[in-house]
């Protein structure tokens, strides 16, 4: 067994991925022993191991002995172009914590601000954790901006205070009224809510209400003080609206946007369409100033495509979109108006005939490549191959399960492996340990358009480093899965011939 290995297993870690700071960690001392007694020794010794021994150096509060162990983790990964990405940000994201607590000044302190702001992304460090290194950071840099303090989400918060149903709850959307929320348990009495003074996590709530304008980053704390306090699914939902509406009133849109995307993949987890759309339709909430009118439009597209009784305004917003992408004129801008408004057609062909006609002319005019290999086709190259190729989609959530069933029904019918991992309402450390897992035997790698950028480009680097063929959909909706799909599978075949 290689020193690495032992000391994790005497830690009962499973892997250096799952090795986060502990202040009082059993075992430590002896891990630590197994990992120096073999310092001077190169067999067995790798950069897991010098990561292991940086981490327990670490959380023990020796700082000198862990920025060591990190730095030389960190170049040993770039030297052996380590695959282990998340791991090697972190290496570099607590090293330059270590710096900042020896005191680091003038181009060091440049260095450890680079490092922690670089790295705190790709890390995917719980927030708990990065918020400890923050505080370190403005201490010794004040005017630093930092990388949306407290503007991601808790996992844990969010999945046990709101996550206690997963059924269909009725809200305001469309003026519907307000209904039974099943994650309350109880009927609710408007009159008798209003006339209450707010307690626990409501109260929290209203703190952080009252503060949004003046004070947003108080009002970032306040919201969550109302994530750890076990909210209703109101509150719950509250919350997230007040945090979206704190980090568009700083400037800080990354984080802004990531919140959305969690808080929409959750909403469609439940089932709860109508809260998703008041959210979106709410002219004087949060969203209004966070999305560009394109990408506004594409929200709305996804929405209705999955929500009941919605096929009128399904096609109102692709026409709208469909437009505006004719417009911008680039080629993959038409490709996504060819898209949307075929998925348009198959509800109401009459309302975007012309206009899809159109669509088509200008691709052919722009020598738009929209030609993807027949179902008859790809199952002809799949039988002359050894063995069975695995296509992995990644991204989008639970709203596209759908979309999903078509994916595998397609594998089915062609004969390839269907992989689709959502992503959006887990951790992405987690997300992206899923990835890298499936992505082993995977021919080729679709990423749906409904993917984090951060996610999105670390999946993109790992496609480059293990040579799988990489495609990205500008859109995608349940009928264009089927000619996505049959484009990558050519991307793998031809990758196969070479």
């Amino acid at each position: 067994m290689l020193v690495g290995d032992l000391a994790l297993a005497t830690l009962g870690v499973r892997g250096t991925l799952d090795l986060l700071p502990e202040e009082d960690r059993e075992a430590r001392d002896e891990a630590r022993e197994i990992l120096i007694g073999e310092a001077d020794e190169g067999e067995g010794r790798s950069y897991n191991a010098i990561y292991t021994l940086g981490m327990l150096h670490y959380e023990g509060g020796d700082h000198e002995a862990a920025a060591k162990c990190f730095r030389e983790a960190d170049h040993l990964m770039r030297e052996n172009r380590a695959k282990a990405r998340i791991v090697h940000a972190r290496s570099r994201f607590f090293l330059g914590h270590c710096m900042l607590e020896l005191g680091a000044e003038g181009d060091e302190l440049d260095e450890a601000i680079t490092y922690i702001k670089k790295d705190s992304g790709p890390s995917n460090l719980d927030a708990e954790i990065k918020d400890t290194v923050f505080e370190a950071l403005r201490a010794a840099a004040p005017d630093v901006r930092l990388p949306g303090r407290r503007g991601r989400d808790d996992d844990r918060d969010g999945d046990r205070e709101g996550g206690r149903s997963r059924g269909r709850g009725r809200g305001r959307g469309r003026g519907r009224g307000r209904g039974r929320d099943r994650d309350d348990g109880e009927e609710r009495d408007g009159d008798d809510a209003r006339e209450a003074k707010p307690t626990g996590a409501a109260a929290h709530l209203a703190a952080a209400l009252k503060k949004l304008v003046d004070d947003p980053h108080a009002a970032l704390e306040a919201v969550d003080k109302a994530f750890r306090s076990r909210p209703d699914f109101d509150t719950w939902l509250g919350a997230y609206r007040a945090r979206l509406a704190a980090l568009v009133g700083l400037n800080v849109r990354d984080e802004a946007v990531r919140t959305y995307e969690r808080l929409r993949a959750k909403l469609y987890q439940r089932g709860t369409f109508d809260r998703l759309e008041a959210l979106l339709l709410d002219q004087t909430g949060p969203m209004a100033d966070l999305l560009d009118d394109q990408a506004y439009l594409r929200e709305l597209i996804d929405l209705y495509e999955v929500m009941p009784e919605r096929t009128g305004e399904f096609v109102e917003q692709c026409i709208a979109c469909a437009q505006a992408c004719m417009e911008e004129g680039t080629p993959e801008s038409i490709a996504c108006a060819v898209s949307m408004l075929q998925e348009a057609a198959a509800q109401d062909e009459a309302a975007v005939g012309k206009l899809l006609k159109d669509a088509l002319a200008a691709a052919k005019k722009g020598k738009v490549d929209l030609k993807a290999p027949s179902v008859k086709d790809a199952k002809k190259m799949v039988a002359e191959l050894d063995e069975e190729p695995h296509i992995l989609l990644v991204g989008g959530d639970e709203g596209r399960r759908p979309h999903l069933e078509r994916f595998k029904a397609l594998g089915s019918e062609v004969g390839f492996e269907a992989s689709w991992i959502f992503t959006g309402a887990k951790p992405p450390s987690k997300t992206m340990e899923e990835i890298e897992e499936t992505a082993e035997d995977s021919s080729a790698i679709l990423i749906h358009h409904h993917t984090d950028a951060d996610l999105r480009a670390e999946i993109k680097k790992m496609a480059e480093e293990m040579e799988i063929p990489l495609r990205e959909a500008g859109w995608m909706g349940a009928g264009g899965v089927e000619a996505e799909v049959l484009r990558t599978l050519g991307d793998a075949m031809d990758e196969a011939e070479e």
